[in-house]
C-alpha cells in the first residue's frame, strides 16, 4: 500500500519540528510516539512510508528516521512478509545502498544504509549472503564512496554473523557462517586490492586535501573491515592474502598505523584451534616481525620525543607497546631467530626505560607476565644458568636495575597539592596510577630476584646503604630522604620476600651465600636510627620484610624486639601517650602517631609470619609493655597493637599459653570494667550520653563533643576484646561449656564472661539509644554525627571524585568534632556487633550464662525501630546470622527464639513498608522530573539521598535473605541437629509463617533477591507440613507471587520461579481450590484450558517437563508481560574461529510428545 503524499508530509513536518534546536519537549515526544505508532502498525505500510522518506534530496533528519524505521521493520516483522516481499526488501536495501553512495551523503547515512543491507541479507538467509558479495564487489568499482560503503557492509556483516546471533537458531547460524566462510578468500583479496589502490591514490593526492581525505577514508574502512575478519577467519587464508605484510607497511603511516596495529593485535590474540602448528607459528612470526619493524622505527635515535606526552606518537606508542606486550607474553618463541628475540626484549626494555610514565607502565605489564612464566618454568630446583634460563640473565639484571631506578625517580607521593605531571588531571588519578605502577615495578624486582637471588640481594644491600647514608646526611632535603628510602625499602621488600619464600627451604649449599647476605641486610637495618616519623615508618616496613625468614636467624629475634622498644623511645609523641589525642591534631602529631603504630606493628608482623620465633619472648614483651605503660610511655592504641602481637604469636600454642596471654591482654580492661564508677557510666543510656559525649561549647561559641578520653579508652578496650575473639581458637562444640583447657567446650573467654558480657550488652543498648528521639535531641548541636558524612555518601553513590575535602581529625574517635563522634559511633557499633556475633558462634560459655538472657535479648532486638536500615543490616550480618548458624539445638528456645520472635515480624513490616513506598514513589519521581526540567542543587541532593536510601534498602533485603537461607540451611546448629525451619514449624509456626510471608512478598519487589526468595519458598513447600493456613497461603499468595515475578525476572531467576510454581502445583493432585483459582485468574485460561493443563501436568513424570508445561501455559496466558519475558532467550556468543561446517538438512522441529501445549491446543 502506498502512503499518501499528505501523510508523508505530516511525518516529515513532525520529524523536522522535533529535530529543531528550538523544539519543545512535547514536539520531541510527538516524534517518539509517531515512530512507535508506525512501528506497531502495518509493517508493509511502514516499509512504504520509509521508502518514501528515503528519496534523494530529503533532509538528513528525515533520512535517519526512514532508515531507522526500515531497520525496525526488517528486524521485528520479517516473518510477516512473504518470500517475494523478502526479495523486494533485499532489493530495496541494495538500491538504497547504491543511491546513498551516489548522493555522497554523510557518514551517518552511509552507515545506516550499510547496516540495513546487512540486516536484510541476514534475515533473507545464506543464499542472499552469498548472492550479495559479487554485487557488492561490482558496486564498489563505481566510486570511492561505494568502495568505502562496501567495506563497511563487509565489516558489519562479519560482526552481525559472528557476534549478534541471538535471533538465530543453531542451524540458521551454522548455514550463514558457512556462506560467509565461503567468501573469505574473495573478501580478503578485495581488502588487499582496496588498500593498494586507494593508498596509491591518497599518496598521489598530497596537494588535494579533499581527494586525499576521501581515499584515506576508504583505506580506514578497509582496515576496519579487516579487523572484523582477522578475529575469526582461518589463519591459512589470512596468511596467504598478504595482508599482514600490508599492515606492516601501514604501521609507518601516521594516518593508518593505529588501525594496522589493531589488525596485528587481533591476530596476536588468536589461539591455535584448527590450524596446523607450523601455519599458526608462521602467522605469529610474520605478525611479530611487523611489530618489531614498527618499534624499531619508533625507537630510533632522535625519535624519543615523539613518544612523550602529546608527542606525535604519544597514543600510538602506548598502543604499540600494549600490542607488543600482549604478543610477547604468548608468542615470544615465534618471533624468529635468537637475534630477533633479543631485539624484541631490547625494545621492551627501551619502552620501560622511557621517562614517560604512561608508556613505561604499559611495558611493565609485559615484563611481569614474561617473568611470571619464567618463574614457573624455572621450577627453582637448582640455580639457573645462562643455558637454562628462559630469559637471558643479563637482560634480567638490566631489568632489575631499571625497575629500581624507576622506583626512585617517578613514583613518590607526598601530599595532594604536589605539582602533577601534565598528563594527569587530578591528584587522585595520579595517586591511583602511581600505586599500581609502583606495585608492578616491585613485582618485576621480585620476579627478577627469583632468577638472580644473590645479585638481587647485593643490589638491595647497595641501595639500602646508599639510602641510609642520605637519610643520615644533614644536607639532604627531607623529601629526597623519604624518596630514596621509600624506593630502597620497596626494592628490599620485593627481593627479601621472594628469596625467603623460594630459597630458605631448599637447604642446598648454594643458599649459604643468600643466608649471609640476608643476615647482613637485617643487621644493617637494625643498626639504623631514623627519628623522623616518616622515615621511621619506612624503616619499619623494611624490617617487616624479614619476618618470613626470621626462623633462619633465631638469635636475632631479641635484637628485633629491642629495636622496636628503642624506636618507641626516639619517635615520641608531642603529648602524654596515656592521654587522649589532641582535640584538633595537626599533621606532625598524626605522622608521629602513625609511625608509632607502625613500630608496634613490627612485632605483629613477625608474630603472624613466624609465631614460633616470637613465642619464647612473650613474657619479656608483656613485662616491657607493662613497664612502659606504667611509665606513661605507651598509648592505649599502641598497647593494643602489642597485645594483638602477643595474641597472634600465641594463637598456635597450647591452651595454657592462651590463658596466660589473655590474662596479660585483658588485665587492664578487667580492672577498668569491674570498677563500680565505670559501670555507672554505662548503666543507662542517659549516663552513657552524659559521660561519653556531652555537648560543650568552645570560647568562640561553637559546639564541641566532650568525653574524649572515655571514648578513646573504651573504644580500644572493646577493640582488644574483638582481637581476642578473632585470634583465639573457637570451641569445637557449643552445647556445653568446659572448664578443662583443650576440651571441646573450652574457650579462653569462658572464664572472663562474668565480668565481660554484661558491659558489652549494655554498651550495645547505649549505642542504639543515641539514635532515639531523646538521644537526637541531646546531640542536636552536633547532629551531623548521626548522619552519613560526605565520604560515606560518596561511597554509596560510587563517586570516584567527589570534590569534598574531609577534616584531618575525621578518623579520630577522640576528636571534639561531630566528625570524630561519628567515627566513634560507627567503629564502636561495628566492633560490638562483631564481638556479639563472635561470642554466639565461638564461645560455649555464652549459652551457660542464663542470667544474661534478658540483657542479650534487649541488646539484640530491643527498640529495633531506632536502628536505621544500614545499622539493622550490620546487625543482621554480624549477629543474627551467626546466632542462627551456631546456636545449639538445646539452647534455641532460650537464646534464639526470643530474638527471632521480635526480629522477623519487625523486618517483615519494615521491608514491606519501605518497598511499598519505593514502588509508589518511583512513578511520581519520573513524572516530577519530566515536569520540572533541569534539577536544582537541592533536588540533586534529594535525589542522592533517595539513591542512598534505595541502595541501603537493597542491602538490607539481601542480608535478610541471607538470614532466611541460614534458617533453611540444614547444617545450622551443627552436624545432626534438627533443621531450624523444622524446629520453627513445630515450636513457633507463626514465626515460620512470618518468614514465608516475607519471602513471598519479595517476589513482587524490584530486587535481585527474588531468586533467593524463590529458593526459600521452595524449601517451605518441600517440607509438606504445616498448618492449613500455611498450605492455603502457599497455593494462593505464593503461587500468585511466582507468576508475577516471572514477568520481570532474568533467565536464572525464572528457572527458580518455575521450580517454585511446579513444586506448589505438585503438592496435591488434583489441584486444590487455591491454586486452581490463581490459574483461572490468567486472562486466557478457561476451565477447559485448565482441565487440559492439569491432565497433561499429572501425566508428566519429569519435573523438567512439568516446568516446561507451566512455562508454555504462562507464555500463552494472555499476559503480555509474561509473553515477552518467557520468549525464546539465547545468549550472545562470539565466534572465535571458523572451519568449514558439514552441510545438514534442516528438519521441521516436532515436539517429542507430538503435540504443542499452547492454549489453543489445551482448549
Amino acid at each position: 500500500m502506498q502512503s499518501s503524499d499528505k501523510a508523508i508530509g505530516q511525518v516529515i513536518q513532525t520529524i523536522l519540528a522535533a529535530q529543531s534546536a528550538s523544539a519543545s519537549r512535547q514536539q520531541r515526544l510527538d516524534a517518539s510516539q509517531l515512530f512507535v505508532q508506525i512501528k506497531q502498525g502495518d509493517p508493509r505500510e511502514a516499509a512504504s512510508l520509509a521508502n518514501s522518506l528515503l528519496t534523494t534530496g530529503q533532509p538528513l533528519e528525515v533520512q535517519h528516521f526512514g532508515f531507522q524505521l526500515l531497520q525496525s521493520v526488517v528486524t521485528s516483522h520479517w516473518e510477516k512478509f512473504t518470500d517475494a516481499e523478502h526479495n523486494q526488501l533485499v532489493q530495496l536495501a541494495f538500491s538504497l545502498f547504491l543511491q546513498v553512495g551516489r548522493d555522497r551523503d554523510g557518514w551517518a547515512v552511509r552507515s545506516k544504509a550499510a547496516l540495513l543491507l546487512v540486516l536484510t541479507t541476514k534475515k533473507a538467509g545464506p543464499a542472499a549472503v552469498q548472492a550479495l558479495l559479487p554485487q557488492l564487489l561490482l558496486a564498489a568499482k563505481e566510486s570511492a564512496t561505494h568502495t568505502e560503503m562496501a567495506c563497511m557492509v563487509l565489516r558489519l556483516e562479519a560482526e552481525e554473523l559472528t557476534q549478534y546471533t541471538d535471533d538465530l537458531d543453531a542451524e540458521a547460524k551454522r548455514e550463514l557462517l558457512a556462506a560467509m566462510l565461503q567468501s573469505v578468500d574473495a573478501v580478503l583479496v578485495f581488502f588487499r586490492g582496496v588498500l593498494e589502490e586507494h593508498l596509491k591514490h591518497a599518496m598521489a593526492a598530497q596537494g588535494d586535501s579533499s581527494s586525499k581525505a576521501l581515499h584515506d577514508g576508504v583505506v580506514r574502512a578497509a582496515l576496519e573491515g579487516l579487523i572484523a575478519y582477522v578475529e575469526w577467519a582461518p589463519l591459512p587464508r589470512v596468511q596467504g592474502s598478504g595482508l599482514i605484510g600490508a599492515c606492516a607497511f601501514l604501521l609507518s603511516l601516521p594516518e593508518h598505523r593505529m588501525a594496522a596495529a589493531t589488525v596485528l593485535r587481533q591476530l596476536s590474540g588468536r589461539k591455535q584451534l584448527q590450524e596446523e602448528l607450523a601455519t599458526y607459528n608462521a602467522v605469529m612470526t610474520e605478525t611479530g616481525q611487523a611489530l618489531l619493524g614498527a618499534a624499531s622505527q619508533l625507537l630510533a635515535a632522535g625519535n624519543a620525543a615523539q613518544l612523550d606526552f602529546e608527542g606525535d606518537a604519544d597514543e600510538f606508542g602506548q598502543y604499540l607497546c600494549e600490542t607488543m606486550a600482549s604478543y610477547g607474553a604468548s608468542h615470544l618463541h615465534c618471533i624468529g631467530s635468537p637475534d630477533k628475540k633479543i631485539l624484541f626484549l631490547q625494545q621492551m626494555l627501551a619502552f620501560l626505560q622511557h621517562p614517560y610514565m604512561l608508556l613505561a607502565a604499559k611495558a611493565s605489564l609485559f615484563w611481569t607476565s614474561l617473568l611470571s612464566s619464567s618463574e614457573r618454568a624455572a621450577g627453582r630446583a637448582e640455580p639457573l644458568t645462562p643455558e637454562t634460563t628462559p630469559i637471558p640473565l643479563d637482560c634480567v639484571a638490566a631489568l632489575m636495575d631499571l625497575a629500581g631506578g624507576h622506583l626512585q625517580k617517578g613514583v613518590h607521593l607526598v601530599e595532594a597539592d604536589t605539582e602533577l605531571p601534565s598528563f594527569f588531571d587530578t591528584f587522585e588519578d595520579f595517586k591511583e596510577f602511581c600505586c599500581e605502577y609502583r606495585a608492578n615495578l616491585g613485582r618485576i624486582v621480585r620476579l627478577c630476584a627469583c632468577l638472580l637471588p644473590e645479585p638481587a640481594l647485593l643490589s638491595a644491600h647497595r641501595r639500602l646503604s646508599n639510602a641510609l647514608q642520605i637519610c643520615s646526611s644533614s644536607g639532604a632535603a627531607p623529601q629526597e630522604q623519604q624518596s630514596v628510602l621509600e624506593a630502597a625499602v620497596i626494592f628490599l621488600d620485593a627481593v627479601v620476600t621472594q628469596v625467603s619464600a623460594a630459597h630458605l627451604q631448599a637447604g642446598a649449599a648454594w643458599s649459604e651465600g643468600i643466608l649471609r647476605e640476608l643476615e647482613a641486610l637485617l643487621q644493617e637495618m637494625l643498626a639504623a636510627k631514623l627519628p623522623d616519623p616518616l622515615l621511621a615508618a619506612w624503616h619499619c616496613r623494611g624490617l617487616e620484610a624479614f619476618a618470613r625468614c626470621i626462623a633462619a636467624f633465631p638469635n636475632l629475634m631479641p635484637l628485633i624486639l629491642q629495636k622496636v622498644f628503642d624506636m618507641f623511645s626516639y619517635v615520641k609523641l608531642e603529648s602524654d601517650p596515656r592521654g587522649a589525642p589532641p582535640a584538633h591534631p595537626g599533621s606532625g602529631w598524626k605522622d608521629r602517631y602513625s609511625a608509632r603504630q607502625r613500630i608496634g606493628g613490627l612485632i605483629l608482623a613477625y608474630a603472624r609470619a613466624a609465631g614460633q620465633a616470637v613465642r619464647p619472648h612473650l613474657g619479656a614483651i608483656a613485662a616491657k609493655m607493662e613497664e612502659m605503660w606504667s611509665a606513661s610511655q605507651l598509648s592505649v592504641s599502641e598497647r593494643n597493637v602489642l597485645c594483638d602481637s602477643m595474641l597472634a604469636a600465641a594463637a598456635s600454642g597450647d591452651p595454657q599459653l592462651h590463658s596466660q596471654v589473655v590474662e596479660w591482654v585483658l588485665g587492664n580492661v578487667q580492672s577498668v570494667w569491674t570498677d563500680q564508677q565505670w559501670q555507672q557510666h554505662v548503666a543507662s543510656p542517659a549516663a552513657f550520653l552524659q559521660h561519653y559525649m556531652p555537648v560543650q561549647y568552645s570560647p568562640q561559641g561553637s559546639p564541641e563533643v566532650g568525653g574524649r578520653m572515655p571514648r578513646w579508652e573504651t573504644f580500644h578496650h572493646v577493640h582488644i576484646i574483638g582481637r581476642v575473639l578473632k585470634r583465639m581458637p573457637a570451641c569445637s562444640a557449643l552445647a556445653q561449656a568446659d572448664s578443662a583447657p583443650g576440651a571441646p567446650g573450652w574457650h579462653v573467654l569462658n572464664a572472663h564472661l562474668p565480668w565481660l558480657l554484661q558491659p558489652l550488652l549494655q554498651l550495645a543498648c547505649d549505642l542504639r539509644y543515641v539514635w532515639s528521639q531523646e538521644g537526637r535531641a541531646a546531640l542536636q548541636p552536633v547532629s551531623a554525627a548521626l548522619e552519613m558524612n560526605p565520604k560515606e555518601r560518596a561511597l554509596y553513590l560510587k563517586h570516584k571524585h567527589t570534590g569534598v575535602t574531609l577534616t584531618d581529625d575525621e578518623g579520630t574517635v577522640a576528636s571534639a568534632t561531630a566528625a570524630g563522634l561519628r567515627s566513634f559511633l560507627r567503629q564502636m557499633r561495628e566492633e560490638l556487633y562483631q564481638i556479639l556475633g563472635g561470642l554466639a558462634s565461638s564461645v560455649a560459655g555464652l549459652y551457660q550464662a542464663t542470667g544474661a538472657q534478658p540483657a542479650w535479648v534487649a541488646a539484640l532486638v530491643g527498640d529495633l525501630d531506632m536502628l536505621t536500615n544500614q545499622q539493622l543490616r550490620l546487625a543482621m550480618r554480624h549477629i543474627y546470622i551467626a546466632l542462627v548458624k551456631a546456636c545449639p539445638p538445646m539452647h534455641r528456645k532460650e537464646w534464639l527464639l526470643p530474638v527471632m520472635a521480635q526480629l522477623l515480624p519487625h523486618v517483615l513490616a519494615r521491608l514491606s513498608n519501605n518497598w511499598g513506598s519505593f514502588v509508589a514513589s518511583t512513578g511520581t519521581q519520573v513524572a516530577a522530573a519530566a515536569a520540572n526540567g533541569a534539577p536544582t542543587t537541592e533536588a540533586s541532593a534529594a535525589a542522592e539521598s533517595e539513591v542512598i536510601a534505595e541502595r541501603q534498602l537493597h542491602e538490607l533485603t539481601a542480608e535478610h535473605f541471607s538470614l532466611l537461607a541460614a534458617i533453611q540451611d540444614s547444617s545450622s546448629g551443627g552436624i545432626g541437629a534438627e533443621p531450624i525451619m523444622t524446629w520453627l514449624a513445630r515450636e513457633a509456626p507463626d514465626l515460620l509463617l512470618c518468614a514465608v510471608v516475607t519471602a513471598t512478598a519479595a517476589l513482587w519487589w524490584p530486587d535481585d533477591s527474588v531468586g533467593i526468595a524463590a529458593k526459600f519458598c521452595r524449601g517451605v513447600v518441600a517440607m509438606r507440613s504445616g498448618s492449613p493456613q500455611l498450605k492455603q497461603f502457599l497455593g494462593r499468595e505464593m503461587l500468585r507471587g511466582a507468576f508475577a515475578a516471572v514477568a520481570g525476572a532474568g533467565p536464572n531467576q525464572q528457572a527458580e520461579l518455575l521450580h517454585l510454581a511446579r513444586d506448589i502445583l505438585a503438592m496435591d493432585s488434583p489441584f486444590p481450590a487455591a491454586p486452581r483459582e490463581e490459574l483461572m485468574k490468567l486472562p486466557a485460561v478457561s476451565p477447559e484450558v485448565l482441565g487440559s493443563f492439569e491432565q497433561a501436568f499429572s501425566a508428566k513424570r519429569s519435573e523438567k517437563d512439568q516446568r516446561n508445561l507451566i512455562r508454555k501455559l504462562l507464555f500463552s496466558s494472555g499476559e503480555e508481560s509474561l509473553r515477552m519475558s518467557l520468549g525464546d532467550w539465547r545468549p550472545v556468543v562470539a565466534v572465535a574461529n571458523l572451519t568449514e561446517p558439514k552441510q545438514r538438512v534442516r528438519h521441521t522441529p516436532v515436539d517429542q510428545q507430538g503435540v504443542s501445549f499452547g492454549l489453543d491446543v489445551l482448549s
